[in-house]
């Protein structure tokens, strides 16, 4: 018998989603999984364009070739964060061993599940399994076979499989529901997006769990950087928390100096980027008496969590920088040799 899965899917609408959703509805059409241990939870988060809900009456609700869809009205926008928690809580009500996060623009091969789900119970310490992720406009491409987190707290795709995979993207990802409770639940809602799959999969790594890429899993995703640029608050306020919740003090304390060279850098990049102010704004987001209530309990969870040393996991991060949509002379020539030499340094005085 299948194991029982629940396909968490969050909708935003605007017209470009409209096509989205119908392109991924469409591929789920032929998935390939026992309808009767299949669900599709559906989170509408509030949009000012409008809901999803008619378009989802309208064409998919009554589809009998579909697992079966629980639609849910979110009350507030919560973002991509938020929308999976609210998910989760109907995916466990249903009973769910496994959920599968899948991106509103993404589409999947009729394999996706079942391959994900048999590599997790080959490899039962490994709870969190992400799909090989090919772009949806290239199929011949691979994005992603995992995520490459820097020590500094940058996360990028690894789209050639060489390198050491620190997380799991959310874009399409399998989590064994058995081990949510034990890592503090699934995504931190105050995230809202960006590096809530870092800090989940650091969550499962200090509790001595492995991350997976499932490669016969295949998820077809429509990644544009150049959207996603314009999110750089959420991306830099939360690679900070990350950071700042998850390793010990003495591990921060250590990484301080080559941290305040880096921003030099970051401010540049954001000056040149034209978000200059908003980097500032991410500074502001730490003077706040909440901000760091927040921090406080965040590390109080992760010392209940820790079965890891932080020298085991800065192992498995990378020493430099390589993502392709930041790549350049200065990165490549003066400040990746710089930080591979900081990380060698901290690889010999990190003991804990």
């Amino acid at each position: 018998m299948q194991p029982k899965v629940a396909i968490q899917y969050i909708a935003y609408w605007s017209p470009e989603a409209s096509k989205d959703i119908d392109a991924c509805m469409t591929s789920l059409l032929a998935l390939d999984y026992d309808r009767d241990h299949v669900r599709l939870i559906v989170v509408d988060n509030p949009s000012p364009h409008g809901s999803a809900r008619p378009q989802f009456e309208e064409k998919w609700m009554h589809n009998a070739q579909l697992p079966e869809i629980e639609f849910v009205d979110s009350p507030v926008n919560d973002g991509f964060s938020g929308g999976h928690n609210r998910a989760y809580e109907h995916s466990h009500a249903w009973g769910a061993d496994y959920i599968y996060l899948l991106n509103q623009d993404a589409l999947i091969d009729p394999g996706v599940v079942v391959e994900a789900v048999a590599y997790a119970q080959t490899h039962p310490n490994t709870p969190i399994v992400q799909s090989l992720v090919v772009s949806e406009q290239d199929r011949s491409s691979v994005d992603s076979y995992g995520n490459v987190l820097h020590y500094l707290g940058f996360g990028y795709q690894d789209p050639d499989g060489h390198r050491s995979h620190f997380y799991a993207s959310g874009a399409g990802l399998l989590i064994r529901t058995d081990v949510l409770d034990e890592l503090g639940g699934l995504f931190d809602t105050p995230y809202f997006m960006y590096h809530e799959d870092t800090d989940l999969s650091w969550r499962a790594r200090l509790a001595g769990y492995e991350i997976g890429t499932a490669e016969t899993s295949i998820l077809y995703h429509r990644y544009e950087f150049s959207r996603s640029i314009l999110k750089f608050y959420w991306m830099e306020r939360n690679r900070f928390l990350t950071h700042v919740t998850h390793l010990k003090w003495g591990t921060l304390l250590l990484m301080w100096p080559m941290m305040k060279v880096m921003e030099l850098g970051t401010l540049v990049f954001a000056l040149k980027n034209g978000w200059f102010l908003t980097k500032l704004s991410v500074y502001g987001h730490f003077w706040k008496p909440s901000t760091w209530r927040y921090i406080w309990q965040r590390r109080r969870l992760i010392r209940a969590i820790r079965r890891v040393d932080d020298r085991d996991l800065l192992a498995l991060m990378a020493p430099a920088i390589e993502a392709q949509e930041v790549a350049n002379p200065l990165l490549d020539k003066i400040a990746n040799p710089m930080l591979r030499l900081y990380y060698r340094f901290l690889m010999v005085i990190v003991r804990w």
